[in-house]
């Protein structure tokens, strides 16, 4: 991969650029005691961490985080850490299910907003396979194809050996009989639908926002 130079990084925009919006960025990280060197002509690398002490399976993540830092300095980097909603299973009542889709768009919403690159994006939802989708006929070793320009996820199988999984296939018996667990069963919507629940969906069709 060939590298970019300094002003095709998109840290340029808030470090390179020579107006009072990149000069208050320049001077707001001089106020957090980093010198012009530590990012100047450097990708920024953000490091969204979920660390929370009430979260188990989160809880080390915190000496994790430095652990990472540490090694986007020594690749030549200049590393970011920020918080990110944390959602613990064993505490969060009722259930962790209603706020599944905060942390995505929270995630989305920090790196649009923060010099750090964005790249692609790849989330997995459980609506498709619930259902019997290509997603429910995955099995270990199978090739995935992901054409980040095309905007194409594409399982590498034959149509003939999915067929032959499909017949084999039977719908997973109902987790929940009641309640939320329930509801998000019947009511949540698939990938190309915005996995949203069906009764909070609007009529007016919303366009895709532009990342830059």
């Amino acid at each position: 991969m060939k590298k970019k130079s300094p002003e095709q990084l998109r840290s340029h925009r808030w470090y390179g650029v020579r107006d009072l919006r990149a000069f208050g960025h320049r001077s707001r990280t001089a106020q957090m005691g980093y010198d012009r060197s530590n990012y100047a002509g450097k990708p920024v690398i953000a490091i969204l961490n979920t660390w929370s002490d009430i979260n188990p399976c989160h809880s080390h993540f915190r000496a994790r985080a430095e652990e990472v830092k540490r090694g986007v300095w020594q690749a030549g980097g200049f590393p970011v850490e920020m918080p990110a909603m944390s959602l613990s299973e064993p505490f969060q009542k009722p259930s962790t299910m209603m706020y599944r889709n905060l942390p995505a768009m929270e995630t989305e919403a920090l790196l649009r907003a923060c010099p750090a690159p964005c790249g692609a994006c790849v989330l997995h939802i459980a609506p498709e396979s619930w259902v019997g989708g290509p997603l429910a006929l995955v099995k270990t070793g199978d090739v995935i194809e992901l054409d980040i320009p095309g905007r194409r996820l594409s399982l590498k199988v034959d149509d003939t050996e999915l067929m032959r999984r499909k017949r084999l296939w039977s719908a997973p018996a109902p987790r929940f009989a009641r309640g939320y667990g329930a509801m998000f069963s019947k009511h949540t919507g698939q990938a190309n639908h915005g996995c949203d629940f069906d009764f909070l969906e609007g009529s007016v069709p919303t366009a895709e926002p532009e990342i830059h």
